[in-house]
């Protein structure tokens, strides 16, 4: 048994000497070819920026008014945050605001990724580009165009309310107005003004890119 396998080694020596120029030359050329693939390769950098999705109830605790209700589901919470920042609306404001020659809606959705940052409040904006300084800000205009548009939504939602109060006070006499009704009426309009300044979007940008 050992004598066979004497003889089958020096076969496979002998075997290694007479092909050693081409395993020499496979042995510069593979690496060599993959160096020059890479180096020929367009390089593409990516950055990242973090959404923090706040207290929906917040309005509550300082008007006593609970417009907004949030569901008592987290899992279903957090996919409906995720689903609002990848809406396609975010991807054309975000390339209206970039204003980048042949960068439209399509090329945003393209380059930018939003994913849930594991079992938590955080939603992270991740944008790909071959320039670093647009990628990251790419990611942040995206953030903050989410937080602008869901801003002027619960904005919008308020007013609403804002203008069917006015609307009954304005339809008041002097006397209903100086009455109970009345005041009640004043006081919801007090603190819906005061909630509309309190819309920030319910998200803030904890991490730039």
């Amino acid at each position: 048994a050992e004598a066979g396998r004497g003889r089958t080694l020096d076969r496979v020596i002998r075997v290694a000497r007479r092909n050693l120029g081409l395993i020499l030359l496979c042995v510069i050329l593979a690496p060599t070819a993959a160096l020059a693939v890479s180096l020929l390769q367009t390089k593409e950098y990516t950055a990242t920026s973090s959404l923090l999705f706040r207290d929906p109830g917040l309005d509550q605790k300082f008007t006593g008014t609970p417009f907004f209700q949030e569901g008592t589901d987290a899992t279903r919470n957090a996919a409906t945050n995720l689903r609002l920042v990848s809406l396609d609306t975010l991807a054309a404001l975000t390339a209206r605001k970039i204003d980048k020659p042949g960068f439209g809606r399509q090329d945003v959705s393209n380059a930018v990724k939003v994913a849930a940052d594991g079992p938590s409040d955080v939603v992270t904006v991740t944008a790909t580009d071959h320039d670093p300084r647009f990628a990251a800000g790419l990611a942040n205009t995206y953030a903050n165009q989410y937080i602008l548009f869901r801003r002027d939504a619960d904005r919008a939602k308020v007013r609403e309310a804002q203008a069917l109060v006015q609307r009954k006070l304005d339809a008041m006499s002097p006397e209903q107005l100086a009455g109970s009704e009345g005041q009640d009426l004043e006081d919801s309009a007090r603190q819906l003004a005061l909630l509309t300044a309190l819309q920030t979007g319910n998200a803030e940008l904890v991490q730039r890119a």
